[in-house]
């Protein structure tokens, strides 16, 4: 009786964000319930995975993954007597590698999870939905979203069999009818449901902090995607303050409220301030999850922030960072190796050093090559951008030789008429000026002309009518050439205003 009262004092010192206290009774717990039982008892079992949850609501994912799979050995000796109790393990360890960003290894586990949990209780019990709400997150992340669908839409059929009506089971079903809009494009009507999902939480079960929180910081997210950037700042500020005074200073969920503020201020064009709240993530997430996928992705974002700023010392380090760690999960020949290469060359190629852009282009390409064959986006973007090194390298014939496989892949892709079609063409057409083609030259801006006027991008036709007048003017066509001008100026001045520096150009 003593260790199950000090079992529920922990979980009650948990739900209230008070670690230390919960730490202690479940540990003291612990050592009751393994001198009366053994410490192959499922009691004993139980109180590990406890211990596990506590360090989970710490952002200690080591500790807590050792105490999930001590845990889980246990109980897995007597696997067909525990269905449940394993469901709920493998649940645990899936959401470390969901926060983690391992969105592979968090599905499998969930999908072992609800496998065992369904051989315990069947098919209709309200306990299986919040598997099939984590499975659904994982389908909907792998873009796969009728899959996802299928199991949010399961998880809301659970839930309503939950015989228990309570308010906090109301707002949890209106938060996933909220995530089954949005994956059907009705963001509106996603966000009615999360705001009054929120609503209820707030009105009948204030105490239920972490998941207010947590609303706040999704209803944020959906304001962004929407462009409002003013009320997305709003609620990720609250979303903060209130999750820093839950959880404190270093845990994963105030990173990730940074993460998204940055991404805010970024949009916002504040690089300073975006990057001032991506190196605050930063800490937290080496501290949580050293080399990690979160880690990686952070530097990715700090290096294309400073590479904007110019800070290239900043940038190359945080690209060499999120490289060493991509290399250390998935080895050297994968997509997120590629995709830092690239990173790291267009940073070079912005500072002038057009040798080491190459080279890690390059490195790219080879990867992107091997992962998806020769005609894929990805390898179109490495070709475009080597392009553009080749020309201020002044390898215009290798850099046309670019531009045109990447033109190649990009009608194949993703259509003549796509506004990349168009960029390339109309660089393709620049180049070929300068080397005096003229005849090809204008055949290839008139094709992007056409592109960019069907693109309704008044401000690229602009420039593609700047580059005609220029092809006309050295063809002695002045008159030609005077209209191409006199409609390149009239658009900028709508689009740019008149004392814009296109419109001096």
């Amino acid at each position: 009786f003593v260790a199950a009262i000090l079992f529920n004092i922990g979980i009650v010192y948990s739900e209230l964000n008070d670690f230390d206290n919960a730490m202690t009774s479940l540990k003291h717990c612990l050592r009751i319930r393994g001198a009366l039982h053994g410490d192959e008892h499922i009691l004993y079992a139980q109180t590990i995975q406890k211990i596990g949850d506590v360090f989970v609501g710490m952002s200690d994912f080591r500790e807590a993954l050792e105490s999930y799979n001590w845990a889980l050995e246990i109980v897995l000796l007597e696997p067909d007597h525990h269905r449940v109790d394993i469901g709920n393990m493998y649940d645990s360890i899936g959401n470390i590698h969901y926060s983690k960003g391992e969105v592979t290894d968090a599905l499998r586990c969930y999908e072992d999870a609800l496998e065992s949990k369904r051989l315990g209780l069947g098919n209709n019990d309200p306990e299986l939905a919040v598997t099939y709400q984590h499975i659904g997150n994982c389908l909907s992340d792998q873009g796969r979203t009728e899959d996802a669908v299928d199991h949010f839409r399961e998880a809301i059929r659970l839930r309503k069999l939950d015989q228990f009506d309570s308010d906090e089971r109301e707002a949890d079903i209106l938060a996933i009818e909220g995530v089954l809009h949005n994956l059907s494009g009705r963001q509106e009507e996603g966000l009615q449901c999360y705001e009054r999902s929120l609503e209820l939480l707030v009105r009948k079960v204030p105490d239920r902090r972490k998941k207010i929180a947590d609303l706040l910081h999704l209803i944020g997210c959906v304001y962004l995607m929407n462009g409002e950037h003013k009320k997305a700042m709003k609620l990720f500020e609250e979303s903060l303050r209130t999750r820093r005074k839950m959880m404190g200073f270093i845990h994963l969920d105030v990173a990730s409220t940074l993460f998204n503020m940055a991404f805010l201020h970024q949009t916002r064009n504040r690089p300073k301030k975006a990057l001032k709240c991506l190196e605050e993530a930063l800490k937290i997430r080496k501290l949580r999850l050293p080399d990690s996928e979160k880690v990686a992705q952070t530097n990715e974002k700090i290096g294309s922030l400073a590479k904007a700023l110019g800070d290239r010392g900043r940038a190359e380090a945080a690209f060499e960072e999120a490289l060493r760690i991509r290399k250390a999960i998935h080895g050297n020949q994968h997509e997120t190796v590629a995709f830092v290469y690239h990173e790291m060359g267009d940073l070079m190629d912005d500072m002038g050093d057009y040798k080491e852009a190459m080279t890690r282009y390059v490195e790219a390409l080879d990867i992107r090559r091997k992962c998806f064959g020769l005609d894929h986006e990805a390898v179109a973007s490495t070709l475009y951008s080597m392009g553009f090194t080749l020309y201020n390298m002044d390898q215009s014939k290798r850099a046309l030789n670019c531009f045109d496989e990447a033109l190649i892949i990009r009608k194949n892709s993703l259509g003549e008429k796509s506004k990349q079609v168009g960029d390339i063409l109309n660089m393709m057409g620049f180049l070929h000026a300068t080397r005096g083609e003229l005849d090809d030259a204008l055949s290839l801006l008139l094709d992007a002309l056409g592109i960019r006027r069907y693109q309704n991008d008044h401000v690229k036709a602009s420039e593609t009518l700047k580059n005609i007048g220029n092809v006309h003017r050295e063809k002695k066509y002045h008159q030609k050439a005077l209209a191409c001008y006199e409609e390149c100026l009239s658009i900028r001045r709508d689009e740019l205003g008149f004392d814009h520096d296109k419109v001096a150009d």
